[in-house]
């Protein structure tokens, strides 16, 4: 394989994000999501993330909640000219289960891209509309269950996967660790706002080990 929240009444931590129109510029690290630390507030269309993971050693990875409301439409794109690393992108709902991820876009390159389900694995994919956390993580960095499983298995680099790994059924509960790192720019389509719910609104699993992913090269 290239291969959140925790108890109830966990209060969400949010870094300072600055707003510029439609596009969010990452102020610090945004967090894993592992901790019920993903970031992004505020109302309105939402049509750009822009980011980087360089410098968070052990903690490769930012998440965003983000209200998806036209879910047929929505596309998470990492392939742009502002991404500068072989990136992965991971949909969580919002207990933290798998939605859908993807290492390499099937139209080219090392950057990611998802969109409405089904899933090639077969599993569902998006299907609704609702709040969700979206995750940029590099090329071997893979989400796993509080266990140490992983949560999905890429049969191809270009595959969009869905919770078919052996950890699958379980919750956000840690990085595979380490991986590539850069700079990042996500655009989207189908989310007209982003949220931070209210304490409890999410069920994360909690701090979770790091487990060493399975590896594998271009």
């Amino acid at each position: 394989m290239k291969s959140t929240l925790v108890a109830a009444g966990l209060a969400l931590g949010v870094t300072s994000m600055a707003l510029a129109g439609n596009t969010w510029h990452e102020d610090g690290d945004a967090g894993n999501g592992v901790n019920g630390d993903a970031q992004a507030t505020g109302t309105g269309p939402l049509a750009a993330i822009i980011g980087s993971t360089n410098g968070n050693v052990g903690d490769e990875v930012d998440a965003y909640c983000i209200t998806v409301v036209d879910y047929v439409n929505f596309t998470a794109s990492l392939s742009n000219a502002g991404t500068t690393f072989d990136t992965q992108i991971w949909l969580f709902d919002a207990n933290g289960h798998l939605v859908s991820g993807n290492d390499d876009n099937p139209a080219g390159g090392l950057q990611s891209f998802l969109q409405a389900g089904p899933n090639d694995d077969g599993t569902p994919g998006l299907t609704a509309n609702g709040t969700y956390i979206i995750a940029v993580s590099g090329f071997n960095n893979d989400p796993t269950d509080a266990a140490g499983a992983d949560l999905a298995i890429q049969d191809t680099f270009q595959e969009q996967t869905g919770a078919d790994g052996p950890g699958g059924a379980n919750p956000l509960g840690g990085w595979g660790g380490g991986g590539a790192t850069g700079d990042y720019e996500m655009t989207l389509t189908g989310v007209d706002g982003w949220v931070v719910p209210a304490p409890g609104a999410l069920a994360l699993l909690g701090v979770a080990g790091l487990a060493a992913g399975r590896r594998r090269r271009h």
